[in-house]
């Protein structure tokens, strides 16, 4: 996902989660001939770095803020990504991605299975480079707050939720995020940190005044995921003869709801 590399100032198709706006909202540049593609452009001249991240929904859904299930990034300059390759094909589980050119990443939107195995491939010329992982089996269940409910924004409030499988290698995530007609800001944590949770611990503060009062439709997320799913700077499937970072990371989310303060 990139979700912190990926932030931007458009919103396309991500949702940014780590920078200000709860969707990894799809990156924008002012200069898309910078990116690494066919005819005439040098392309990479090293081994490419590839960041993809692969959800799944546990009602079947694409959260609003991400409007996708699977994405990645291909750059021929490692983890900023000025350098994007255009020209790769890339596929999850044989289904190709789209490459969207303002985004300057590649897109899919179909639902992978709990527990199904997960097969990323990137191609650029007769080279592949791939990666394959199991998704997780069991979505968190939320516990509290309850769908649709309002809290004291004045007061700390806590997230709690159970499950979540496998728990081995893995952290849970948990986000409040705000849709101000135009684009999804991150609301928690405030100062726009990952929200992974270690695996150990099933609930979160939300310190008394995060949140505008009063206040309608705040969207939780919560979902269980691999370590560094977020900023994708650490943890992660390792994708063979990519670039140093390179991986595939997966996340299974709970249903997202809805809260409001007052």
């Amino acid at each position: 996902m990139r979700i912190a590399r990926l932030c931007s100032t458009a919103l396309v198709a991500i949702a940014a989660i780590a920078c200000g706006s709860s969707s990894p909202s799809n990156p924008s540049n002012s200069n898309p001939s910078n990116d690494a593609g066919p005819s005439g452009d040098a392309g990479p001249q090293a081994a490419p770095y590839i960041y993809s991240t692969v959800l799944t929904t546990e009602d079947g859904t694409i959260p609003p803020y991400f409007a996708f299930l699977e994405e990645a990034q291909v750059c021929a300059d490692g983890i900023q990504c000025n350098s994007p390759v255009s020209n790769a094909t890339v596929t999850v589980n044989s289904t190709p991605l789209s490459y969207d050119s303002t985004a300057r990443a590649y897109f899919g939107t179909f639902l992978i299975a709990e527990g199904a195995p997960v097969t990323l491939q990137v191609t650029i010329g007769t080279t592949v480079y791939s990666a394959s992982g199991t998704q997780f089996t069991t979505a968190p269940t939320v516990t509290a707050p309850d769908a649709g409910a309002t809290w004291q924004a004045s007061s700390a409030n806590n997230i709690t939720w159970t499950g979540g499988a496998p728990t081995a290698g893995a952290s849970y995530f948990a986000q409040i995020s705000a849709f101000d007609g135009q684009i999804f800001h991150q609301m928690f944590p405030a100062d726009g940190g990952s929200g992974e949770v270690p695996i150990a611990n099933t609930s979160v503060t939300v310190p008394a005044g995060t949140l505008p009062a009063p206040a309608t439709n705040f969207y939780l997320l919560v979902g269980i995921v691999s370590p560094g799913f977020v900023l994708q700077d650490s943890g992660g499937i390792a994708i063979p003869d990519a670039g140093t970072g390179s991986g595939l990371w997966l996340g299974l989310l709970a249903p997202d709801q809805l809260l409001n303060t007052q």
